[in-house]
Formats: structure tokens, C-alpha cells, sequence
């Protein structure tokens, strides 16, 4: 990652980033995030990367430094349910939608590739994230 300076509410802060297929990347104030650019803003295309409730995947290679979750449990949004180390960083990857753990698809020390599927939580009304 590299190191950059922003303004944020008239503050210098130190801010590390790093793009990643077509995702940034970014360490602030304690917390690992990632942004995401809406690919269809413009463009009529239908072949862009829709993105998937429910389903939490690896954005990039890595390993798997802990499980937080077990099949079955419930969860809610934000609830961490998968941390993993990549480019010498640790991710807590959360849940986006409230609902149950219906598949775990990783263990503790597990090496990862981008784009594997984690975990999936299917919402209280059935549908699939």
C-alpha cells in the first residue's frame, strides 16, 4: 500500500491505499475499507460486475486469519464475519445484509484467491447476498 496525505474536515491525515482490480483500497483511522466505483454510471452496458448481497468474497489473494462466523449462525448488517491478511494487511470482511450464515466456505490459516466465495448470508426474507 502506499502512503498518501488527504485533507479530510480541514485535517492533514495519513491515509494508506492501494488499487486492486479495479477496487481502492484504503487504511484510515484504525479500519480497513474498500470503494468500489459504480462501473454502469454513463454507460449502457450490461456486462459490468453486478454486486451480489449476502455473498462475502476475497477481493484478493490472502489467508484467512480468523472465522467469526459458523454456518447457521445469525448475523447483521455489519457484523464481521471473515478477517484476512493480504499485502500485509489485515480485512475484516462483514456482513451487508441481515440474515443467516448458510455457507462457510474457509477455516482459520486457509490460503485465498480473489474473488472465492468466503461466506453467503441469506436474508430473513430469503434472498441471497
Amino acid at each position: 500500500m502506499k502512503k498518501y496525505i488527504i485533507e479530510i474536515d480541514g485535517q492533514s491525515v495519513e491515509v494508506l491505499a492501494q488499487k486492486f482490480k479495479g477496487q481502492l483500497w484504503y487504511h484510515y483511522n484504525g479500519e480497513t475499507n474498500c470503494y468500489a466505483p459504480d462501473l454502469n454510471y454513463g454507460s449502457s452496458s450490461s456486462s459490468s460486475v453486478s454486486a451480489e448481497p449476502g455473498v462475502v468474497k476475497a477481493a484478493m489473494p490472502g489467508k484467512i486469519i480468523k472465522v467469526k462466523c459458523q454456518q447457521g449462525d445469525r448475523v447483521s448488517v455489519g457484523d464481521p464475519l471473515v478477517i484476512m491478511e493480504a499485502m500485509k494487511m489485515e480485512y475484516t470482511l462483514k456482513s451487508d445484509l441481515d440474515g443467516e450464515v448458510t455457507e462457510l466456505n474457509v477455516s482459520e490459516a486457509d490460503l485465498v484467491t480473489a474473488g472465492q466465495v468466503l461466506a453467503r448470508v441469506v436474508g430473513g426474507s430469503g434472498e441471497e447476498a
